[in-house]
């Protein structure tokens, strides 16, 4: 995720991780179990990463991160 990207949407340093694991075809299971925490944490995090970019899929979310 660009730098500029980053600061632009606001994105928390934990909501990088999410963005960058999901981008790795991640499940939300794998992320849970790799960052030790709940995979209700994990999609508390992934809905504010789709709120604060706009989109409303994996696909979308990535492909808004990369612009």
């Amino acid at each position: 995720v660009p730098r500029d990207r980053i600061e632009s949407l606001g994105l928390s340093a934990r909501e990088v991780d999410m963005a960058v694991m999901i981008a790795k075809g991640m499940t939300n299971k794998e992320i849970a179990a790799a960052l030790y925490i709940s995979p209700a944490t994990v999609r508390t995090h992934i809905y504010n990463l789709y709120r604060k970019a706009g989109a409303r899929s994996r696909v979308e979310l990535i492909n808004s991160l990369s612009s």
